[in-house]
């Protein structure tokens, strides 16, 4: 490895990067996007598995004009043996000439990423009058999403519900650190009923919202890998944002839908970049119903891995 290319490990990543500042260098990324200076691979994901017993790869990238990076985000997980361990790395590369100037190891950056999306779908589109989150999933996605809500948009109540008891009783007792009062449900309509807000980060195998949430004034985000809502939830929907509409093809809610022809790209109401730059309105009727699904987009990843290389940089005095 050539010694101008800069090794930051994980350990590094979280002390470089923290809430709030993965907030700010994601709304500044989602402006940029908006204005159309920055660029998205095609297509947006490569998938890998090379045998069953074998790890499952994922990668993206992204450029980021400003930045005059580009970034490579590799994502893994080992399996079967090694069940639940995630393997995640960006590579930034001179735009210009190609060359790698840095490798992160970025699950920490991934997690705030995750969060801050959608902590800033929230602030854009939740009700005035919201009070209730409802957070379906109690891994480390869910625990970073709650910890960049509690950064911007708090909440007077939280519920969450697990299959996993162990999660759920962690999870509760770590947000009640950021949140004033966050409660175990016991299932997933007892977390949702009467929630303001739904979100669903898991790994279901199966639809786990009905369309019983969807309420007048509800925010509801579908953000697992899988489908997590029964598709009614989406079509008795009156908005429906993405982050990434060619993303949301791929993975998730979205992906059978527009597979199927039953959601296009025309029934969505705008994008997250579009929301945070102002192009596109945000809630203007507190009483509808809203489903905003954030897929992920790399571009993210790489304005955090950015940031975290400039303030690994300026740490030691290292110019670009």
């Amino acid at each position: 490895m050539s010694p101008a290319v800069a090794w930051i490990d994980e350990a590094c990543t979280r002390a470089l990067i923290d809430v709030a500042s993965a907030h700010r260098l994601v709304v500044d990324a989602l402006v940029e996007h908006g204005r159309g200076r920055s660029s998205l691979s095609q297509p947006r994901s490569l998938f890998l598995r090379s045998g069953l017993e074998r790890p499952f790869f994922h990668l993206k990238g992204a450029s980021l004009d400003t930045s005059g990076l580009v970034g490579f985000r590799i994502g893994a997980i080992v399996e079967p043996a090694l069940v639940g361990r995630e393997v995640r790395w960006l590579i930034l590369c001179d735009r210009d000439t190609a060359e790698p100037v840095a490798i992160l190891e970025e699950r920490s950056l991934y997690r705030m990423r995750v969060g801050a999306s959608i902590a800033i779908a929230i602030e854009h589109l939740r009700a005035s009058s919201a009070r209730t989150l409802a957070m379906i999933g109690a891994g480390p996605l869910a625990a970073a999403t709650l910890e960049a809500v509690a950064a911007v948009t708090p909440f007077e109540l939280v519920r969450i519900a697990s299959r996993s008891q162990a999660r759920l009783q962690a999870l509760q007792k770590q947000a009640s650190t950021w949140l004033p009062r966050v409660v175990a449900s016991s299932s997933v309509s007892e977390a949702t009923a009467d929630a303001d807000v739904v979100v669903a980060l898991t790994t279901a195998a199966s639809p786990i919202l009905g369309v019983d949430v969807l309420r007048p004034g509800v925010l509801v985000l579908p953000c697992g890998g899988k489908p997590e809502c029964d598709p009614a939830l989406f079509e008795g929907a009156d908005r429906i944002f993405v982050d990434d509409w060619v993303q949301c093809t791929l993975l998730g809610d979205i992906a059978p839908l527009a597979e199927a022809g039953r959601l296009t790209e025309a029934d969505v109401a705008g994008t997250l970049a579009g929301l945070v730059s102002g192009d596109v309105l945000g809630r203007t009727d507190d009483r509808a119903a809203i489903v905003a699904v954030i897929q992920g987009l790399s571009l993210l990843d790489v304005a955090l891995g950015v940031g975290a290389l400039q303030k690994w940089r300026a740490a030691r005095g290292v110019r670009a």
